[in-house]
C-alpha cells in the first residue's frame, strides 16, 4: 500500500501545491478502488478445499499426531470405537494382503485422505492382484455376550470399475462374525453412509478378542479395487 514519508507530506518538491493534491487524490482513490476489489472477492463465496475453517466450526478437534481434523462424531455418546476416526494416522503403515491372487504381481497400498470426508480424514486401501487390508482391535463392552449384537456406522467411497462396495470382518473365535448391511454394499462413487448389523458367533465371551478387518476388494488384474473409509463409529 503507498505510505507517503514525512517529508512528501511536507513539501510538495517541484509540484505546485495544486498538483500534489491532485496526485494525492488519484492516489486515495485508487487505494479505494483496490480496497473494494478485494471485499468483493472475499464475499464472493470462494473457498479452498482443505481449508480446516469448516471442520473447525463443525466441532472437530485437531490431532497433532495424524496432522489432520477429527470428527466431533468419534467422541459420540456411547461410540466405543475412537479408533474409526484414525486419529494416528493408518492402523499400520503397510497393508496386509488378506487374499493372494498372485503374490509375484501384488498392488497394495493404504493412504490417509486428509481432508476426503467432510473435511474429515479418511482411509483409502487399494487392491490388485490381491485384497488390501487393515486391522484394528475392538474393545467391545460386557453388554456384547454370544449371539448378542452390536451396530457398526461408517461412510464409504469405492473407486475403479471393478469395486464392489465396502469390506469387512469382524475376527472372533477363529471365524468372521455375521454381517447385515444396509444399504447392502455396491460400487458408490460418492460418500456413503452404511450401517452393518454384527451379530457375534455363540461361542463368543465377554473378554474374548476381537479384531476389525477393512478391505480394499480386490482384482485379478486390471483397474485397482479402492475402497475408502471414514468416520466409522460402534454402538451397542
Amino acid at each position: 500500500m503507498f505510505s507517503p514519508t514525512r517529508t512528501e507530506l511536507q513539501s510538495p518538491g517541484l509540484h505546485s501545491r495544486g498538483q500534489s493534491a491532485v496526485e494525492y487524490g488519484f492516489i486515495i482513490a485508487l487505494i479505494a478502488i483496490m480496497l473494494l476489489s478485494v471485499l468483493s472477492k472475499v464475499g464472493s463465496g470462494t473457498s479452498h478445499a482443505l481449508a480446516p475453517l469448516p471442520v473447525a466450526l463443525a466441532g472437530g478437534t485437531y490431532s497433532s499426531g495424524a496432522g489432520y481434523w477429527v470428527p466431533p462424531s468419534s467422541s459420540s455418546s456411547g461410540n466405543f470405537f475412537p479408533e474409526g476416526a484414525f486419529p494416528n494416522g493408518l492402523w499400520q503403515s503397510t497393508p496386509g494382503n488378506c487374499h493372494d491372487w498372485d503374490p509375484s504381481q501384488a498392488v497394495l497400498t493404504a493412504q490417509m485422505q486428509p481432508y476426503a470426508y467432510d473435511g474429515y480424514a479418511a482411509m483409502a486401501l487399494s487392491g490388485s492382484y490381491g485384497n488390501a487390508c487393515e486391522t484394528q482391535n475392538i474393545n467391545l463392552p460386557s453388554s456384547v455376550t454370544g449371539g448378542g449384537t452390536f451396530i457398526i456406522n461408517l461412510y464409504a467411497e469405492t473407486q475403479g470399475p471393478l469395486s464392489v462396495g465396502p469390506s469387512m470382518c469382524v475376527w472372533t473365535q477363529n471365524e468372521c462374525a455375521l454381517i447385515s448391511w444396509s444399504p447392502q454394499p455396491s460400487n458408490v462413487s460418492t460418500w456413503t453412509n452404511f450401517i452393518a448389523t454384527v451379530t457375534m458367533p455363540a461361542s463368543y465371551v465377554p473378554g474374548d478378542s476381537a479384531t476389525l478387518f477393512l478391505y480394499s476388494g480386490e482384482t485379478d488384474g486390471g483397474p485397482a479395487a479402492v475402497n475408502a473409509y471414514a468416520d466409522i463409529q460402534m454402538f451397542t
